[in-house]
């Protein structure tokens, strides 16, 4: 039997009164700070506890915490005492979702919401710059209570996750959350930022859809032998004519989309992110007449402002969840019934 491994000891407060036996780490820590930051420190510390009774005078009290995760538990600490120089790196997934339980299990949310706020912002702006989705820290946002942290992650995903797999079951694969963590989530979650990209992308391709409507506005002409829509056959119908403009701009549209692979719309969006389209789009290069004509529709129509107005609505049309609607309902609208992150309507959980 080879030898014991080596326990780490980490002095957090030099006249700390408490010691924290985690796994391979001996914590030393004062129970003063711990009792003021966590309700559940104080009350393990408390008269009520074992772990409260006195102690011979000099002694240092021993608290065995071998379900917590080191590296967290360290963090956590080194964070509630002042100490940051003494804390582990939690700059990984992972970690912060391990930082996350902790400080939820042990009631520390507020005294860690500085910290965590300031935490969580510079790494929400990293994975911004990204051009694939994180959704790593949806759990964190959420169990830290970082209010404005929570609406833009998850707009982030919302925008930043494609493909064709929607639904509840996918979201388990689609946003590379571990189950384990899924499991801490609010019932229906996942299901709601799935169904806000179901919609955006629904109106998205409507929209751009409805750009060169106005061009198959029907121009009829009585009786004239045509060709119909009935796969080749000449029929005397009302009808449509196009004119040559009309004509170059419903082809240079479907043109500049393909050259993107964004047509067709319906395909695009299946295998794309919202923000991989709208990335496409502004690389489109949409056809412009070198002269407008009267009473010429093609001539006339600013296709490229219109897919411009677009990209500006949908990015605009998901500003991201609210938590204290997802924590609170509907009906509840957060605490005091005025929600902390300033929106209009409800942006909540959906039902299916």
């Amino acid at each position: 039997m080879g030898p014991a491994a080596a326990v780490k000891q980490l002095t957090v407060d030099p006249d700390g009164d408490l010691i924290l036996l985690l796994n391979g780490c001996e914590l030393r820590v004062s129970s003063k700070v711990l009792s003021l930051t966590s309700s559940v420190f104080k009350a393990m510390l408390g008269p009520n506890f074992a772990e409260g009774n006195p102690l011979p005078a000099g002694e240092v009290r021993r608290i065995s915490l071998p379900d917590d995760d080191t590296t967290a538990m360290c963090g956590i600490c080194s964070i509630l005492h002042y100490r940051l120089e003494l804390a582990p790196s939690l700059k990984n997934s992972t970690s912060l979702e391990e930082v996350s339980i902790a400080t939820d299990k042990y009631d520390c949310v507020r005294a860690m919401s500085l910290w965590s706020k300031v935490f969580l912002s510079d790494m929400i702006n990293e994975i911004e710059t990204q051009p694939n989705g994180n959704g790593r820290l949806l759990y964190p946002t959420y169990a830290l209570d970082d209010v404005l942290g929570f609406a833009r992650i998850t707009k982030h995903i919302v925008f930043s996750y494609g493909g064709s797999n929607y639904g509840k079951a996918s979201t388990l694969l689609k946003y590379g959350i571990p189950a384990e963590i899924q499991r801490l989530l609010p019932t229906g979650l996942l299901a709601t930022l799935d169904m806000n990209e179901r919609e955006l992308k629904t109106n998205l391709q409507s929209a751009l859809e409805d750009v060169i409507k106005p061009l198959l506005t029907k121009r009829k002409v009585n009786n004239m032998p045509m060709r119909g829509a009935d796969f080749g056959s000449l029929v005397s119908h009302h009808t449509t004519f196009f004119s040559e403009c009309d004509s170059n701009t419903i082809a240079e549209y479907f043109r500049a989309l393909s050259i993107q692979r964004l047509w067709p719309l319906a395909s695009a969006l299946e295998t794309m992110s919202v923000a991989e389209v709208l990335l496409k789009l502004e690389h489109c290069t949409f056809w412009i007449s070198p002269t407008l004509h009267s009473n010429c529709t093609g001539c006339h129509l600013d296709v490229v402002n219109k897919v411009k107005e677009i990209m500006s609505h949908v990015r605009n049309a998901f500003s991201g969840l609210c938590l204290d609607c997802v924590k609170y309902g509907e009906a509840g609208k957060g605490q005091g019934g005025k929600c902390r992150f300033s929106h209009a309507g409800y942006l909540g959980l959906k039902k299916d």
